[in-house]
């Protein structure tokens, strides 16, 4: 043979070696189970979807399996999911955010006599239109299959496992999840870790998030869900789960915040158990989509607080969040809005308070004439308002029927995810405490920062208190009351999420400009006119209240004699 025919031959050799080197395994439809040696898996079309690629692994037991802005590893050995990677989100550190890492998850079952664990059995996967297929073979010979199919964009995927001729009536299934740090507080991240669940009635509940827990459950669950401050990885059965245990432990250190595993009985139901996986962020209307009443995970406050939250706040909240705009100048307008829907509950507040001011005078002179007799001082008192026609509940009622919206928003902010990561003026981040102020040994109450916008808040506060004891009049301690619960409430709010406390500096400073308004608009002396034309006709009828404190008062003077 030619030397130069050899030589070619060697090249073509060659090339066609480093080629097929190269490409090794794209067009397989089937993974071996792998040497337990990691090395780096290649990244290759899968040719059965153009909406998914899928990694394949040369010589690891994982591969990676990528649906739209989510990863998820899968690991041969158990056949299941490893970790999940969201591409669209980052930790407060600006690290990729893993949703969870150590995952343990399978179940035992019956094989002709013998328990055998799920966990310890080699899969061998396969691809196909966008299903991904592990099956493995029992030292007894029979076949179990895994499938993964319907992967979405939200994060849910159907999950089915299939134990060829397996006669049990259930499988042992449980699943184990160590969640690491994704937020700003780590201790706040525990607070709001924890397990959720949901009966097959609809009744959802949740382990207590300030403590290690262990809770062993007689009703059948639909849903069980480890939640994390703004993500969840949440299972739902589509037959259910009887028995099941939940327990929760706090992260060792600072690498992890919680250690969250379930275990119970799942139904076979021909062989079969049919799941569905979802991993992603608790945003409310995403996961009521999904359904299930997985929405539930979202805590937007207790009875009127959560009603309020969802049909009102929420709603209104989601339409300018539409726009595009800065959450700070969503968060204003979102304000503005609020103090216009109570700003007839704040004018006939005011009103009333002005009127009871211009009243102080004759109520002081009741108080010397009176002395202590306070059962005539009530009574004397209240035919004074009858007869100016002014009712003592005025200022108050207003203020009282105000309360369940301003509670609303002190649960609304921590929950809502569309917070997270948005930053405004010296806030990182608005779902959690700006902290422009700090330093290293923590102090009692406040920790190791100030607030900036919660200082803030606390000095409009104590301008809006005093601003209202003179429009109230207010004497003696009453005067001094109104600036403890600012002071109270910026040790309270230091560490909560900067939104919130920006939203009530807004407030504030919404209702000074309404005061202003309502200064220029109110004619005291007009008011004078009114009130005392009212005593000159009599005044209103008497009300039940004051009808009341007559009558014990006429028991009283029966008493005394």
């Amino acid at each position: 043979m030619d030397r130069n025919v050899i030589f070619g031959l060697i090249i073509i050799v060659t090339i066609i070696f480093t080629f097929n080197m190269m490409n090794s395994g794209e067009e397989a439809k089937a993974v071996e189970t792998p040497k337990k040696e990691a090395t780096k898996p290649k990244t290759l079309v899968d040719t059965s979807s153009k909406l998914a690629t899928v990694s394949f692994p040369t010589r690891d037991s994982s591969f990676v399996w990528k649906k739209d802005q989510i990863s998820y590893t899968f690991t041969t050995i158990g056949g299941k999911i490893k970790s999940v990677d969201l591409h669209q989100f980052k930790t407060y550190s600006k690290k990729p955010l893993v949703l969870f890492f150590n995952q343990k998850i399978g179940y035992e079952f019956d094989d002709k006599g013998v328990k055998t664990s799920s966990s310890t059995l080699p899969f061998s996967p396969t691809i196909e239109n966008e299903k991904i297929i592990f099956t493995a073979m029992t030292p007894r010979g029979t076949t179990v299959k895994h499938i993964f199919q319907n992967f979405k964009k939200d994060g849910s995927n159907e999950f089915i496992v299939q134990i060829d001729g397996n006669t049990s009536n259930s499988v042992v299934f449980s699943a184990e999840m160590t969640t690491p740090p994704q937020e700003k507080d780590l201790e706040e991240e525990r607070f709001k870790s924890t397990i959720h669940y949901s009966t097959t009635e609809g009744d959802h509940d949740y382990i207590n998030e300030r403590k290690e827990d262990t809770e062993n459950l007689e009703e059948k669950l639909k849903w069980i869900s480890f939640k994390q401050k703004y993500f969840n990885s949440s299972f739902v059965f589509s037959e259910g789960i009887n028995n099941a245990q939940l327990t929760t432990k706090n992260g060792l250190d600072s690498s992890s915040v919680k250690t969250m595993s379930f275990k119970g009985e799942v139904p076979l139901k021909n062989g079969q158990v049919s799941m569905v996986f979802h991993f992603g962020p608790s945003k409310f209307y995403d996961l009521k989509e999904v359904g299930y009443g997985l929405e539930n995970q979202v805590y937007l406050g207790w009875n009127l607080l959560s009603v309020i939250n969802e049909y009102v706040i929420l709603p209104i909240f989601t339409i300018i969040n539409k726009t595009g705009w800065s959450f700070g100048i969503i968060i204003l307008i979102l304000s503005i809005i609020i103090k216009a829907i109570l700003f007839p509950l704040t004018y006939k507040s005011t009103l009333s308070t002005v009127k009871m001011r211009i009243l102080k005078p004759e109520i002081d002179a009741i108080k010397e004439k009176i002395g202590e007799d306070q059962m005539k001082l009530q009574a004397e008192t209240m035919k004074l308002y009858s007869k100016a026609g002014v009712n003592p509940l005025g200022g108050c009622l207003p203020l009282i029927l105000q309360m369940p919206l301003l509670f609303a928003m002190f649960y609304f902010f921590p929950a809502v995810f569309e917070l997270r990561g948005e930053s405004f003026l010296w806030a990182e981040d608005l779902s959690t405490y700006d902290s422009l102020i700090h330093w290293e040994t923590s102090i009692p109450v406040l920790g190791t920062h100030l607030s900036l916008f919660t200082i803030l808040m606390t000095i409009s506060t104590l301008i809006y208190t005093r601003i209202q004891n003179e429009v109230s009049g207010a004497t003696g301690q009453m005067k001094y009351i109104g600036y403890i619960m600012p002071v109270i409430f910026l040790g309270v709010l230091n560490s909560y999420a900067s939104g919130l406390t920006y939203y009530y500096l807004l407030l504030n400073l919404i209702t000074f400009a309404q005061q202003a308004i309502l200064k220029r608009s109110i004619d005291e002396n007009k008011l004078h006119a009114q009130i005392a034309e009212n005593k000159q006709k009599g005044g209103k009828s008497k009300s039940k209240f004051q009808q009341r404190l007559e009558e014990m008062q006429a028991v009283q003077n029966k008493r005394k004699k």
